[in-house]
């Protein structure tokens, strides 16, 4: 792996243009994955869900005050990247070397959805990533951390091929998105479908049908061909928290 240097300078102008990116088009926003379990060719999915709490995770770069005491303020150090207020005497790289290969991961970030086409359940293969699962290519993956809720929140961007970091990896066949509110329970977006996919045609689980929008139409921030079909429901079931079903 060729080895990456970045000074201070460097790093406030990556982190303060991604955070833009971020916030326009990431923050508060929940992505549903569907993907087909290699094992048992079933229909699976996951929930995650995108704050401005997480972004300094993907960073890794401590905020510090004048005394040099680390500044446990995730949107505080979000909202001085937003408002180009970081400077180099606030800042500390991780002293375990991780932060040069997350700054070169993190302009990727905003493109996580065309770099989607696989997930895999993480095993601690690398001792200084702390994630439970992926997604990403053969040259991006981004790493979640499940939370109490159901949902998986971003937590680690790496310029890894995803097949490394698992035993093994499963299609995923749509990603769809939603404003992170309660005035919009169902997904109403389409942002992925992979080739040949027709949602209607999928067995789901019974319990996406709760949380799915029935007349979906894919975005235009998708490059799938438009025109999918409303999908049809079974028998209404009721509706269960948001969970990862591997």
């Amino acid at each position: 792996m060729t080895h990456l240097t970045y000074s201070k300078k460097d790093a406030i102008r990556i982190v303060t243009m991604a955070a833009k990116d971020y916030a326009h088009l990431l923050e508060n926003q929940n992505f549903l994955f569907l993907y087909r379990n290699r094992n048992t060719h079933n229909i699976s999915f996951f929930q995650t869900l995108f704050t401005a709490r997480n972004f300094q995770h993907l960073t890794g770069i401590y905020l510090i005050n004048k005394e040099g005491v680390l500044v446990k303020n995730h949107i505080q150090f979000y909202r001085k990247c937003l408002q180009n207020r970081l400077s180099e005497s606030e800042i500390r790289f991780k002293p375990d070397g991780t932060t040069p290969l997350k700054l070169a991961a993190l302009p990727q970030i905003i493109n996580f959805i065309n770099c989607s086409k696989m997930v895999a359940i993480y095993h601690e293969i690398r001792p200084k990533l702390a994630v439970d699962l992926l997604t990403g290519t053969t040259n991006f993956c981004l790493g979640f951390t499940g939370d109490k809720r159901g949902y998986y929140m971003p937590s680690s961007a790496l310029l890894e091929d995803i097949r490394k970091l698992s035993p093994e990896s499963h299609q995923i066949l749509a990603i769809l998105s939603k404003p992170a509110s309660g005035k919009t329970p169902c997904y109403q977006n389409i942002r992925y479908l992979a080739k040949g996919v027709r949602l209607e045609k999928l067995l789901l689980p019974p319990e996406l049908y709760s949380i799915l929008d029935l007349s979906l139409k894919l975005t235009s921030q998708t490059g799938s061909p438009p025109g999918t079909q409303p999908l049809t429901p079974p028998r209404p079931t009721q509706s269960e928290t948001p969970s990862f079903s591997p």
